[in-house]
């Protein structure tokens, strides 16, 4: 459980967990772990879509199917991993990008969350996985 206490090292880990579930391909696992906003209709089914296909819903124009890297496996440039805290209103804290490492190395494909407070805690709200 995230808190509005939480370092961005604290929330980066969170991020690198549901990474984890990704890597090991349990989406519903991911899924679970994340905030909803029905804007975004996803499912677990449409996360893994939307990762193999780099971005978009559907098989990717090469043909290649991606998959989620474990973190400590990926080669390449550093990637995208950051907190911003905003400030923001009402009950908005802050957002989390974070690049996916994609059939062992990093990619562009970067995953955005919304932080949201809910009293002392932070709800993590999965919005994109997209090239950013």
């Amino acid at each position: 459980m995230l808190s509005t206490n939480s370092s961005d090292e604290e929330i980066l880990s969170f991020v690198e967990e549901w990474v984890a579930d990704l890597s090991e391909e349990d989406y519903k696992s991911a899924y679970k772990r994340t905030s909803h906003d029905p804007y975004y209709e996803w499912t677990p089914e449409l996360i893994k879509r939307v990762i193999n296909g780099y971005g978009l819903p559907e098989p990717h124009p090469s043909g290649e199917i991606f998959k989620v890297t474990p973190i400590k496996e990926a080669r390449g440039e550093a990637p995208r991993q950051e907190v911003d805290r905003g400030p923001y209103d009402g009950n908005r804290f802050g957002y989390i990008y974070y690049d996916l490492p994609l059939n062992g190395e990093w990619s562009d494909l970067t995953v955005s969350f919304r932080l949201e407070k809910n009293g002392e805690n932070l709800q993590a709200v999965l919005e994109e996985i997209h090239v950013m």
